[in-house]
């Protein structure tokens, strides 16, 4: 066994309403005690499912274990022999004789849940966002109450925090709004039809169709294709886009703009800058919060009581530099 770093990223959860996140989820996993009365079936005829594997309290909060897997689903294994001509891949299934219900488990995500603040270890295959779909299921699941035939949804969100650096100017106004990323280019030309000085490149993706939809909207002379040099990768084109507010109407306060960028972006990498009236800028980097650890793995696999260990501990230092405020101690303080 040896430790492994791990990264712990904090969310504050809103959407639970007159309770909290904790006692949402802790009502849910007690009415539902078994897995398999908790399964979430996605995808055609429930080809894939996520489910809280678990849930028990420590130090105040509520931690456990959130899994997501395909059943029936093999798993391909290589024979990396160093002096073999070729390497063989073979096929793996999860279920023996005698044991037929095991599945391999494609993503998992730890959580640590204090009142709507959360603490999350997640992976590519089990992200926060699916988290935070699931538990909008579970706990619609768990509230439903028919009105008029409409069954009452709990919508959760997970969040990025407002900075504590920026909620002393929480009341300002934004003076305007950055918002860049990357325009992914692709081969115009086909590799094996062409030469590779003949090779040339035009952005495509998502920001850049947006980009050409605002430029159209303003009725410019937009060829539909741009051919670009070879010279020009992805790295070297931008797309940004700049939201001014004008002095009649930039009432916005920075709380209420963050918040809804916090809410919004919560699960995106999207670089943005928020620029106040005073001139003070605050960056996207600033509202994701985390923080690596040193988990004791087994096998590259997280030893549960080790990151849960981790997620308690780091709970502990949020509410210590304000990042989480409230009224009662975390944990073991007094």
């Amino acid at each position: 066994m040896q430790k492994e770093p791990k990264k712990l990223t904090y969310k504050l959860a809103s959407g639970a309403g007159a309770k909290n996140l904790q006692q949402l989820l802790t009502n849910a996993l007690k009415k539902y005690t078994k897995p398999d009365k908790r399964l979430e079936e996605l995808g055609a005829h429930g080809s894939e499912v996520r489910f809280v594997a678990y849930g028990r309290n420590s130090h105040q909060a509520l931690i456990g274990v959130f899994h997501k897997l395909t059943p029936g689903r093999a798993q391909e294994v290589i024979e990396m022999v160093k002096d073999g001509d070729e390497w063989p891949v073979h096929l793996v299934t999860a279920k023996t004789p005698g044991k037929e219900a095991r599945e391999f488990v494609e993503g998992t995500l730890f959580f640590a849940i204090w009142k709507n603040h959360v603490v999350l270890n997640q992976a590519r295959a089990c992200s926060a966002d699916m988290f935070q779909e699931h538990l909008s299921w579970l706990l619609s699941l768990e509230e439903a109450k028919k009105d008029g035939g409409v069954p009452k949804a709990t919508i959760v969100s997970l969040n990025d925090p407002v900075p504590p650096s920026a909620r002393k100017k929480s009341q300002m106004p934004v003076k305007k709004i950055d918002f860049g990323g990357a325009a992914v280019t692709t081969k115009a030309v086909p590799a094996s039809l062409a030469k590779k000085a003949d090779i040339s490149f035009t952005p495509s993706g998502r920001i850049w169709k947006a980009l050409l939809d605002i430029l159209v909207e303003l009725k410019a002379d937009v060829p539909p294709e741009l051919l670009l040099s070879e010279a020009l990768t992805h790295d070297d084109l931008t797309v940004s886009l700049q939201l001014v507010c004008s002095k009649k109407n930039a009432d916005s306060a920075a709380g209420k703009v963050l918040g809804a960028l916090g809410k919004s972006l919560s699960h995106s990498n999207a670089p943005y800058k928020l620029t106040l009236a005073d001139n003070t800028e605050i960056f996207s980097d600033t509202m994701k919060v985390g923080k690596i650890f040193s988990v004791e793995c087994s096998d590259h696999h997280p030893v549960h009581e080790s990151i849960f260990r981790c997620m308690i501990d780091y709970m502990g230092s949020l509410v210590t530099e304000e990042i989480i405020v409230e009224t009662e101690p975390f944990g073991n303080a007094k």
